[in-house]
């Protein structure tokens, strides 16, 4: 068994074995089974699991459907608002002497403990398939499908098939079994919200009351024919593979960061002045040797969502093209929200206003953002937070924006203070925080201090799975705060300066 370390991803430890089936007949068929090449799974020193194996000899015809759909149980009962993240997938062959690697959707999978039924849906925004179950659910889940048009026909026995991914979770502990399988359709859906894709195995867990497996298409069982891994008839999905087994490690759902403005480490942390933010550094995690990148403030705050200063020019208005954290955020299948207080109105993305200041939102200088009519509105004022807190529809990554008097720029530090007690506090003590959340409050740049391009600040993370009382002096900058907030959410690419920093996985119980 191998064995891959990360706080914020779930590295795996994968073994295999292969399942008494022919790809070519329903795997709930009994019987000798013909000759199937052996599949196998394997895990990667980043985290992805591979399970790699072979279409049947059955040859497939241009313009047919190939529905790739792959499943996964867990080992035991997963903790209610559980989330099982699936992304980062590819299905890789060689056909007609030419290598394909296809662009698979993500999965999350979220064990409920309201849902009555499950039930799967495509979020083509996110290009994710959302699937919810109840909590009490143990069978067979579905956690993706791809359907791959064939443009030109395809042999049999094509080999290998190679199916790969990256899973996280919300909850340490987990062991999860997956396995792929593949069908042929001669007629299929554009849209994977038409297809009807089963969400689970069981027959009375969702709207389709049979026993079909778990990603059968089920408004085009009609179409189902021979090739793939399936025989046609009643296989609506093709036979599966053998199952890889994955140990899970911890990863976040939820991701929230506070940044407060031009003080020195030394005026914040031990102040009585910040009784509440010390309360937190001396409970959780605090970085001693942490400095911002740059002054003034704006080349900061671009570093914590681009990984590059961009400008030091506080009046800075351009819109930014360069990789940044909503980016790899939406290619992740991950949400985001900014949440300004003060913002006049959902998706401005215009200057100041009152105490609301557009350098200390830089996300609304993001082409991502306000090139996309969609990601414009995630820009919202910070009264909304309390509203998506309370009814639980808080996003993967929050961005919390405190006015200019309440995040001390114009007003005092005890100011500051009280209004983290007020505004945050209730979220730290909040369900959803305390079952998956890493908070981050620091502060964008010293205030008169140079060293190290933006002088010392403080820096105090927050989490359940955060070691308690913790103090490291390794040095860390803005760079670091931007690969743990995407790491911590399962996302492994980091923009620009982020791709080097260190890891801050020191805060974190492994």
């Amino acid at each position: 068994m191998l064995s891959h370390r990360s706080h914020a991803a779930l590295f795996l430890s994968v073994i295999f074995w292969v399942m008494g089936c022919d790809p070519s007949l329903p795997d709930r068929v009994t019987g000798p089974p013909l000759p199937v090449t052996e599949a196998f799974a394997v895990a990667s020193a980043n985290g992805t699991v591979s399970i790699a194996s072979n279409f049947n000899a059955t040859p497939i015809s241009a313009g047919a459907t190939v529905w790739f759909s792959a499943v996964f149980r867990v080992s035991g009962r997963p903790p209610a608002g559980t989330t099982i993240y699936f992304s980062k997938s590819t299905i890789q062959f060689a056909a007609n002497g030419s290598s394909l690697s296809l662009p698979v959707p993500a999965g999350a999978i979220t064990y409920s403990a309201t849902a009555a039924h499950a039930s799967s849906s495509f979020d083509s925004l996110f290009q994710t398939w959302r699937t919810i179950v109840p909590s009490s659910y143990s069978g067979d889940v579905f956690l993706t499908g791809f359907a791959y048009q064939v443009p030109a026909a395809l042999p049999g026995g094509i080999h290998p098939v190679t199916w790969s991914g990256s899973f996280t979770s919300s909850t340490a502990g987990l062991s999860v079994h997956w396995k792929w399988a593949a069908a042929v359709y001669t007629r299929f859906a554009a849209d994977n919200n038409a297809i009807g894709a089963k969400p689970v195995d069981g027959h009375r867990e969702s709207a389709y009351r049979n026993a079909d497996h778990a990603g059968t298409p089920e408004r085009f069982k009609r179409y189902v024919t021979g090739g793939a891994r399936g025989g046609g008839g009643s296989n609506w999905t093709g036979g599966h593979t053998g199952t890889g087994r994955a140990e899970a490690r911890v990863a976040f759902g939820h991701v929230f960061i506070v940044t407060e403005e031009n003080t020195d480490y030394a005026d914040v942390i031990g102040s009585p002045a910040m009784p509440y933010l010390n309360s937190l550094a001396q409970q959780y995690g605090l970085a001693t040797q942490y400095y911002a990148n740059t002054h003034p403030s704006i080349g900061n705050y671009f570093m914590m969502n681009v990984g590059k200063v961009i400008t030091n020019d506080d009046d800075y208005s351009s819109i930014v093209t360069d990789d940044n954290v909503v980016r790899e955020l939406l290619k992740a299948g991950r949400t985001w929200k900014s949440y300004a207080e003060d913002l006049p109105d959902v998706g401005y993305t215009g200057g100041d206003v009152g105490n609301y200041a557009r350098k200390h939102n830089t996300f609304a200088l993001l082409s991502d953002v306000v090139n996309d009519p969609t990601q414009v509105r995630r820009l919202v004022p910070f009264t909304q937070f309390a509203t998506d807190l309370a009814n639980g529809t808080l996003p993967n990554y929050s961005n919390i924006v405190p006015n200019l008097c309440n995040d001390g720029h114009d007003c005092s530090l005890r100011t500051a203070d009280d209004w983290l007690r007020a505004n945050i506090d209730p979220l730290v003590k909040s369900a959803t925080f305390q079952l998956d959340g890493v908070l981050i409050i620091l502060f964008d740049e010293s205030g008169d201090d140079d060293r190290n391009g933006g002088g010392r600040v403080a820096w105090v993370v927050v989490s359940p799975k955060a070691k308690r009382g913790y103090q490291s002096t390794r040095l860390y900058q803005h760079g670091s705060t931007l690969r743990l907030s995407l790491k911590q959410l399962g996302v492994t690419v980091f923009p620009n300066a982020a791709a080097s920093a260190p890891d801050m996985d020191e805060f974190f119980i492994p």
